[in-house]
């Protein structure tokens, strides 16, 4: 079974955690993108001050740096990955949510014309 077919698999369940994915929500996309620069920055400056306040010589400031840096941006990634499966999950229910009330109201509509076709055509019976 190839990974499409298993893909389409998972969407008739409907379960959004199975086929869902952060790399395709275009919102999520950018976030994730934007907060993991904002992350490296961060962390890259926190590091780069504290060891420039240590008094460490400017090689050593710098490896610290680099180490906060790369930790902010891993720390941000994570975080925010797990924030927006979340927000998307959130999004999917409200969707489907409204779809179904969508739907129910559709079904109502069709059945209330249906019942107003079947009272007309009782009437000309009658008449």
């Amino acid at each position: 079974m190839s990974e499409n077919t298993m893909m389409l698999s998972a969407g008739d369940r409907g379960e959004p955690d199975d086929y869902v994915r952060i790399s395709a929500h275009p919102r999520a996309r950018r976030a994730v993108a934007r907060s993991k620069a904002f992350g490296g920055l961060v962390g890259f400056l926190i590091g780069l001050w504290l060891g420039d306040r240590a008094g460490l010589p400017a090689w050593d400031a710098g490896v610290r740096a680099l180490a906060g840096g790369i930790a902010g941006y891993v720390i941000l990634w994570v975080a925010s990955v797990q924030i927006w499966s979340q927000i998307i999950v959130g999004e999917y229910r409200a969707a489907a949510k409204r779809r179904a009330e969508y739907n129910r109201r559709l079904r109502e509509e069709a059945e209330a014309r249906r019942q107003a076709r079947a009272d007309a055509a009782t009437s000309r019976l009658e008449s």
